[in-house]
């Protein structure tokens, strides 16, 4: 599909309804598409391979405030505010839309064209 979760129903519904399908996928989503999609004729087997953790012994007390910071999920954005707090200096980058609806504020984020850290990264060299 796109990328983000609530498009893959659409990207389903072209083949034949006894296909099987794995959603290979983070422990934690932002789109229950899933649940919506298994009352319809899908054949749909989840499997979780990774899980996101906060680093807890992160050797880092404070982030400059002119700092650029790239965030490729919302539970990379959580992790960060349980540690830190933006400061009107910081330019934040979100990978894709999810990421970003969970940065919002009083604050601009600059959308990555793509969802890569590869696009982040370049976004944010250019903003420099």
């Amino acid at each position: 599909a796109d990328g983000y979760g609530e498009s893959i129903p659409t990207y389903i519904k072209q083949f034949p309804k006894n296909m099987r399908w794995v959603y290979i996928r983070a422990k934690v989503i932002a789109s229950d598409w899933t649940k919506q999609e298994s009352k319809n004729d899908f054949i749909l087997d989840e499997c979780i391979t990774y899980e996101t953790f906060c680093n807890e012994v992160l050797d880092i007390d404070s982030i400059e405030e002119n700092a650029i910071l790239i965030f490729t999920s919302p539970s990379s954005v959580e992790c960060y505010k349980k540690r830190f707090s933006f400061s009107p200096k910081n330019t934040l980058i979100a990978i894709g839309k999810t990421t970003k609806k969970s940065l919002e504020g009083p604050f601009e984020v600059y959308l990555s064209p793509e969802q890569s850290v590869e696009a982040s990264l370049k976004l944010a060299k250019s903003l420099i």
